[in-house]
């Protein structure tokens, strides 16, 4: 199957992955990986992500209010092509801004009113100041084309119990989280068991 179909249609498959599979974050977590300077390097080389496809989230040490309730989850990912490539280039997204290159012709990183690094992605803002713990959960090859439905099912449940999606986040909810009584209980579940701040802590 596509990873390109819609969610409505693997979301049976999902919520069944969520229940057999995906019960856990796995017991590894990265604290802070990167540097918070200029260079910007992961911290540990012989303490990396693994190769492995999967989905990931990073929680702030720092809770935000959203408008049912409070959480330190400001992004929430994929990594199609594996944890590793994806998570260890993450935060170097910007840093030196291409934007800005692209525009004026600079290659370093500019600064706003309040001297306060001025990230293109928002992430990077709330990771240049907060404690930042990643969890991340491989998940089987077989089922390497859910990745992108479940991202969205993660999403959902924190809009679900939040109102608000993840503050880095630029897309989601799904819709079907409007259009089912039922799946609004197991979006909770979902969250209740991966996302809320008793289990990230």
């Amino acid at each position: 199957m596509s990873k390109k179909g819609k969610l409505i249609d693997v979301k049976d498959t999902c919520f069944d992955y969520f229940d057999k599979n995906f019960i856990a974050w796995e017991k590894d977590c990265f604290i802070d990986p990167w540097e918070k300077n200029e260079k910007f390097e992961w911290k540990n080389e012989e303490k990396s992500p693994p190769e492995a496809p999967g989905i990931y989230l990073f929680n702030s040490d720092k809770e935000f209010q959203h408008p049912y309730g409070k959480s330190g989850i400001y992004y929430i990912g994929k990594a199609d092509s594996g944890l590793k490539k994806r998570l260890m280039g993450k935060l170097k997204a910007d840093y030196p801004s291409q934007y800005d290159g692209k525009k004026y012709g600079k290659k370093d990183r500019y600064f706003n009113f309040n001297e306060n690094v001025n990230h293109y992605y928002p992430y990077l803002n709330y990771y240049q100041v907060f404690q930042t713990k990643i969890h991340y959960k491989i998940i089987d090859k077989d089922k390497k084309y859910l990745i992108p439905h479940l991202e969205e099912i993660l999403i959902s449940a924190f809009f679900t119990k939040m109102g608000n999606r993840p503050p880095s986040n630029r897309t989601g909810p799904n819709q079907l989280i409007w259009i089912d009584t039922k799946i609004s209980e197991k979006l909770k579940t979902v969250y209740d068991k991966l996302l809320s701040s008793k289990i990230l802590d």
